[in-house]
């Protein structure tokens, strides 16, 4: 939310890379969350997420984190493209296969993400980036920003003990718990923290009511 995304080229070969860069100027609680952000991200090696290929920490300004670049926008944009769903620029059949197979792989990185214990905490149209150039398959979905994400169970120790083992300073605000009722026993909770000094993330657009596809693809 905080950061910027700027093309880098690598002068050698000429090769194309996007670097994110996050200033924070000496503050500490935006400092802590970038590298949170950070620490997370690197976990992180799935073929639909963003790869992190490096980053670097300058002590009293900014992170900068090396990515791919990916030419093809974002879920978001090929929604628009599309038009509103009763007045479809593709056809409806085409429509709703697609959605289903770029909804599959946003289910897998997110599923992967979970067995890591890591939740993404802003999962939106925004932050899946497609890539198009994977041939017959079709788009590629990329989850990105994790911004928002946190562990949770017995990894929230972990990540906390791995901040005093690098010495970074762990000097991040109180959290709040949030519980989480299993849905097969109504009994086992996993509870997990959250910043609430991070606003809940919005879309700039308004959610228009759609008549139901269940009959696209019966053919």
């Amino acid at each position: 939310a905080w950061g910027m995304i700027r093309v880098c080229y690598y002068i050698q070969t000429g090769a194309t890379r996007a670097i994110k860069i996050v200033r924070f100027r000496n503050n500490v609680k935006v400092k802590n969350q970038v590298i949170k952000e950070v620490k997370i991200w690197e976990e992180l090696k799935d073929e639909h997420i963003l790869r992190l290929i490096k980053w670097r920490l300058d002590e009293d300004y900014a992170v900068y984190c090396l990515s791919e670049k990916i030419r093809d926008g974002t879920l978001y944009d090929l929604v628009i493209s599309w038009g509103e769903y009763n007045n479809s620029k593709i056809e409806l059949v085409e429509r709703c296969k697609t959605t289903i197979h770029l909804c599959l792989q946003v289910v897998s990185a997110i599923k992967y993400m979970h067995k890591k214990s890591i939740v993404h905490g802003d999962v939106k149209l925004e932050n899946c980036l497609l890539d198009k150039s994977s041939g017959e398959t079709g788009w590629r979905v990329l989850v990105c920003d994790f911004g928002m994400g946190c562990h949770y169970g017995h990894c929230e120790q972990t990540y906390k003990d791995s901040l005093k083992f690098s010495n970074i300073e762990n000097t991040l605000p109180s959290e709040e718990c949030v519980q989480f009722i299993s849905p097969i026993d109504g009994k086992k909770i996993i509870s997990c923290r959250r910043r609430p000094s991070i606003p809940t993330s919005r879309s700039n657009s308004n959610i228009h009511n759609t008549s139901s596809p269940s009959k696209c693809l019966s053919e």
